[in-house]
């Protein structure tokens, strides 16, 4: 009854977090009065790398030691407890009875083998973090009270506290990744937004610009028609004209660039007036 209402109250904190780290972390202080542990806490990064987390210890004392165990001898392949013990066969893993021969087959060199006698461990239990088919992780339980050993109960309860923490994860991870998601999204509108009034300036100025070249260019073709630069010859108007409709011609477009603009940033003016049916049609 006591460990049913321990996981609903877990259950209630972790619907609470957003950091899965953190989620994990706090699973393991609360889980380790009720289990008489200490605690290894392992993730998988996404080139499936073991990743230690932590090594929460409940006696202060032995602070020194654990943080030495945490950051000189990381995961490795051939570990006694943690992930890499797992993630070939995923499974829950009970060693019901530690013995100092199993310490000093685990053991890289002296100096770990003291720390791991030091720590006091007498059982432990391996625990995958696995939600929806995915390995996340792990946590290992390590008892220290001569007079307790694990049993299949303890790990039955230690898998179902795994399981609600995992879940907990991948929900934090998808509300970041939904997050950051969103965040890009907002980002790439912003820049769109940008790149399209960009867009729409220089079209305008374009046009402006273009407009009055071409009004100069129409201004002297009429002058030069007109006999104000001397006399014109038949074949000289022929060639005038194609200057003037060639200025037209591109004065339209122009102008029909000027229009798209406007109408791109919502200030073009309309201008209402009675139109033939007849000639529309035609």
């Amino acid at each position: 009854d006591r460990r049913a209402l321990f996981l609903a109250d877990i259950s209630r904190t972790l619907l609470e977090l957003l950091d899965y780290e953190q989620t994990l972390a706090n699973v393991a202080r609360l889980a380790m009065p009720e289990l008489g542990a200490w605690c290894i806490v392992d993730l998988l990064n996404e080139e499936g790398k073991v990743i230690r987390l932590a090594i929460i210890h409940p006696d202060p004392t032995l602070d020194l030691l654990v943080r030495e165990l945490e950051t000189r001898y990381p995961p490795r392949a051939t570990d006694l407890m943690g992930a890499p013990r797992i993630l070939r066969t995923q499974q829950p893993e009970l060693v019901a009875d530690v013995t100092d021969e199993m310490l000093a087959a685990a053991a890289y060199d002296k100096r770990q083998l003291g720390i791991l006698r030091s720590l006091g461990m007498t059982s432990y239990m391996v625990v995958p973090l696995k939600a929806r088919g995915r390995l996340l992780g792990s946590i290992t339980f390590i008892g220290t009270d001569p007079a307790v050993r694990y049993t299949l109960r303890d790990l039955l309860f230690a898998e179902d506290l795994a399981g609600r923490a995992a879940m907990a994860m991948d929900n934090a991870r998808l509300y970041s990744e939904a997050e950051t998601a969103r965040e890009e999204a907002v980002a790439a509108v912003a820049r769109a937004a940008l790149a399209d009034r960009a867009k729409t300036d220089f079209l305008a100025t374009m046009s402006h610009e273009l407009r009055t070249p071409l009004n100069a260019i129409a201004g002297y073709a009429e002058l030069l028609e007109l006999g104000m630069r001397g006399p014109v010859t038949n074949q000289q108007k022929e060639a005038i004209a194609r200057i003037r409709r060639s200025q037209q011609h591109l004065l339209g477009i122009v102008n029909d660039v000027l229009t798209f603009a406007k109408t791109e940033t919502g200030r073009i003016a309309v201008q209402l007036e009675p139109t033939p049916v007849g000639l529309a049609i035609e």
